[in-house]
């Protein structure tokens, strides 16, 4: 298969797995080298690595099982994350082994309007899998204070939410 399409399963599995759907947990295995990682760039909290097809495995696990979960913000109790949106991909760029994602995502508050986040996700590729995942998943700068519920705004939100925010589609801590 080539680099785009297998891109392009790969967020096709994701979807299901934002569904709550495990049975896919295998199919996107089969996409990653035996000692393949996953690494969120960032700065602590929002950062993580995860090396080998085990520690993805729960990582995929945790994804699916996380869509009937509902997670807390720090900042105002009431508010919470009740689902996240599948990945909208805006454009790939695949280029000599690697492939380049950028994308957006939306987190739905409850009862209120969903937060947008936007992310880079860079898949190399190593004996025709991938071999290599290195993400960044940040509030996407056309953001401001209207996409929060009326009682909340960017400032009102800790690291810990911005982490919540940002990471929840991959909650595993």
């Amino acid at each position: 298969m080539e680099i785009k399409g297998m891109v392009e399963r790969f967020f096709e599995y994701s979807a299901a797995l934002h569904e709550g759907d495990e049975s896919v947990v295998e199919k996107l295995l089969d996409l990653f080298d035996e000692d393949a990682s996953w690494e969120f760039l960032g700065r602590y909290p929002l950062v993580g690595k995860f090396r080998g097809r085990m520690a993805l495995h729960v990582l995929f696990k945790n994804q699916a099982q996380a869509a009937a979960m509902t997670i807390p913000l720090e900042a105002r109790k009431e508010a919470r994350i009740s689902k996240i949106s599948p990945v909208v991909v805006q454009d790939t760029v695949a280029d000599g082994g690697k492939a380049v994602v950028n994308w957006d995502q939306w987190v739905h508050l409850d009862g209120h309007e969903a937060f947008p986040l936007t992310g880079c996700t860079t898949f190399y590729f190593k004996h025709g899998k991938i071999g290599r995942v290195t993400g960044i998943v940040l509030p996407r700068r056309d953001v401001s204070d209207k996409a929060l519920p009326a009682e909340m705004s960017l400032a009102d939100l800790t690291v810990d939410d911005i982490g919540r925010l940002a990471l929840a589609a991959w909650p595993v801590v």
